[in-house]
């Protein structure tokens, strides 16, 4: 695969990306940056016992805050895929009557509404 094609393929991948992937992935990559602040932060607070010094604290001190805007940002991901998963499974918040009123239409389309009519 030459380069040219590569980056094509790349550029449609992601441009075919969905909101409720892109959040997953955030949920999934956010994780890791929590893991590695708070482990990088335990690590130095240990040593900052062993042998003190005030670049170890402010170290310890940026990570453990940087870990906590973390959290906060986990949290509005995870409140964001919650608010899709619950869009998606009431209908887009559509009640019975509304949709049977969709359906009489000739040409609108059901599937965008998430619902499959059965053949």
């Amino acid at each position: 695969m030459k380069p040219k094609e590569f980056m094509n393929r790349w550029k449609q991948g992601i441009m075919e990306v969905t909101p409720e992937q892109r959040l997953k992935s955030d949920m999934f990559s956010l994780l890791f940056i929590l893991i590695g602040c708070f482990g990088g932060s335990i690590a130095l607070a240990i040593l900052l016992f062993v042998t003190f010094s005030l670049w170890q604290l402010f170290l310890v001190i940026l990570l453990f805050f940087s870990g906590v805007m973390n959290i906060s940002a986990f949290i509005e991901k995870y409140q964001q895929h919650q608010t899709f998963k619950n869009i998606r499974s009431e209908n887009f918040g559509l009640n019975q009557e509304t949709l049977e009123q969709y359906k009489e239409e000739d040409n609108f389309p059901m599937e965008m509404l998430g619902v499959v009519e059965d053949e």
